[in-house]
């Protein structure tokens, strides 16, 4: 389970993470598909930013119950820590923005939320976030201070009727985290928080960059497309997944030139969720690039390939790249 990395979790059906453990054994997506992922075996979380943010790794997999096993008293050591900081007590996250540079013209029942925002407390953050969400575009005046949010990653549970708790480890599921509900806030803000997002696809920080291109991928706007295709060429893998994702989402159909050129990045898992929007764009023109994509040697590139394929053209040939061919030769012209 991988909670809130890098603005995945604004669009939570992206990466597929949460479904399921992969097979006891397997090698996971999350092991290969994120920064330090290979260290997976070796620690159970990552700390970065002193200490300011958390990422919380977990996998059911063979080989690292069998490291804990041969290490325990390492592991234990590692689940305290863990446990401790999934909990909230020294993670300590705030918007990138100086509370003392807040406009004085904000209005007392915005400014109140926005200053929520600054708590110590994630849970009181992300509540904060939240009730910015439900003012709507009432809360334009908090756009900056919520996507000064998207460093404040700390793991917690959102229940069923919309409050929050801190996520312990390894019991809870985490299914949010304060940057998550900053994105859904401007998501509710609409439309004056386009831009501002936009913007922040050229922010130094490759994290901002990430949630703003996933917020972005829930905005009904024409004028994220432009931006999201050219964010298909970002340095940042994690961030050309998460354009690609959006794309995918928005279905502008003039993101499937740009999104097939995109089946030849350099990144395996880059390549899996571009051959998965084209599969939600649904336009005949990806068959023949997606057809080619089955030769693909990524970790399961081909099976994402073969499942656009399937999508867009309704047959069903799975991974056999002469039996694609052969169909679409006959039916291309209809």
């Amino acid at each position: 389970m991988v909670v809130c990395p890098y603005g995945l979790a604004a669009l939570p059906d992206s990466l597929h993470m949460g479904d399921r453990p992969a097979p006891l054994g397997e090698e996971s997506e999350i092991r290969r598909g994120f920064p330090g992922g290979q260290e997976i075996e070796k620690v159970l979380f990552e700390l970065y930013g002193k200490g300011k943010r958390m990422l919380l790794f977990w996998h059911d997999d063979l080989r690292l119950r069998r490291l804990m096993m041969k290490g325990i008293k390492t592991g234990l050591a590692l689940l305290i820590v863990a446990h401790s900081m999934a909990s909230g007590l020294p993670c300590y996250a705030q918007p990138n923005i100086p509370e003392d540079n807040m406009p004085s013209n904000i209005p007392a029942t915005i400014r109140e939320k926005i200053e929520g925002l600054y708590s110590v407390d994630p849970v009181k953050r992300a509540e904060a976030a939240a009730d910015l969400g439900v003012m709507g575009h009432r809360a334009a005046p908090a756009i900056p201070f919520l996507i000064g949010m998207f460093g404040d990653e700390i793991l917690l549970v959102e229940d069923p009727t919309g409050s929050f708790r801190y996520a312990r480890y390894p019991v809870d599921s985490a299914n949010t985290c304060p940057a998550s509900q900053a994105a859904k806030a401007l998501r509710k803000i609409g439309k004056p928080a386009v831009e501002p997002l936009i913007a922040s696809l050229r922010s130094e920080n490759w994290i901002f960059r990430a949630h703003a291109s996933a917020t972005l991928g829930g905005m009904e706007d024409p004028r994220v497309v432009e931006p999201l295709i050219l964010t298909l060429a970002d340095e940042n893998r994690i961030v050309r997944i998460n354009a690609a994702i959006a794309l995918g989402r928005i279905r502008a159909l003039r993101s499937v030139d740009p999104l097939i050129a995109a089946l030849g990045d350099k990144d395996w898992l880059v390549r899996r969720y571009v051959a998965r929007s084209l599969g939600e764009l649904g336009d005949t023109r990806a068959v023949k690039p997606l057809i080619d994509a089955l030769s693909d040697k990524g970790f399961r590139a081909a099976d994402d390939a073969a499942e656009a394929l399937h999508k867009i053209t309704g047959q069903e040939f799975g991974l056999e790249p002469e039996k694609w061919q052969r169909w679409w030769e006959k039916n291309r012209e209809e």
